[in-house]
């Protein structure tokens, strides 16, 4: 099995299957009825979790690209790349997101295999990022819930931590973008 099929497998495998878990907990489903087959169990449970984890990453994509591109990733790139490397200051958001998917193209087949290598690594970074985001929030949900909080703090929380993952997630794409120019020095 090669690397990329790999992290696609545990990209939603382990997302799904706290995902999955956390959505059994909350409806309180009965599973009797199929315990005693292992073999179905099992498979029921990693093809639905392989599924959901699908789903949310899906979510979580939207929820933490689009939103990055269009807010804090051009703030980011601006403000934690320094000025020799690249000059964004004059650039508009849609000229700063396009440069930075070029930079990323050229790091990722520069011909220098160790920074080719290092692009893939701090992408992978980012998508585990928001592979965290919908299993977070539902086992926010399901814990907080379970103490009693109110709805209403149990959505400020929610909201807390998707705010810290979008700028987790910004500075990691100020990483990928870094690592990308020295494919460009590069090449």
């Amino acid at each position: 099995m090669n690397g990329e099929k790999l992290n696609l497998y545990v990209e939603n495998i382990v997302p799904g299957v706290v995902l999955l878990t956390a959505v059994l907990a909350v409806w309180k489903v009965d599973l009797r009825a199929i315990t005693d087959n292992d073999v179905l169990l099992g498979t029921i449970f990693v093809a639905s979790s392989y599924m959901v984890g699908a789903m949310g990453n899906i979510l979580a994509y939207l929820l933490l690209n689009y939103v990055s591109q269009n807010t804090i990733r051009p703030l980011m790139l601006r403000f934690f790349t320094p000025r020799g490397l690249e000059s964004l200051e004059s650039l508009t958001k849609e000229s700063i997101n396009r440069r930075y998917s070029e930079v990323i193209d050229v790091g990722l087949s520069c011909g220098n295999a160790r920074i080719e290598g290092e692009v893939e690594k701090r992408r992978q970074t980012g998508r585990i990022l928001r592979s965290t985001l919908s299993p977070a929030w539902l086992a926010l949900i399901v814990i907080l819930r379970n103490e009693c909080w109110p709805a209403w703090e149990i959505l400020l929380v929610c909201i807390g931590y998707y705010v810290a993952l979008l700028l987790l997630y910004g500075f990691a794409e100020v990483i990928v973008f870094k690592e990308g120019l020295r494919g460009e020095r590069v090449r």
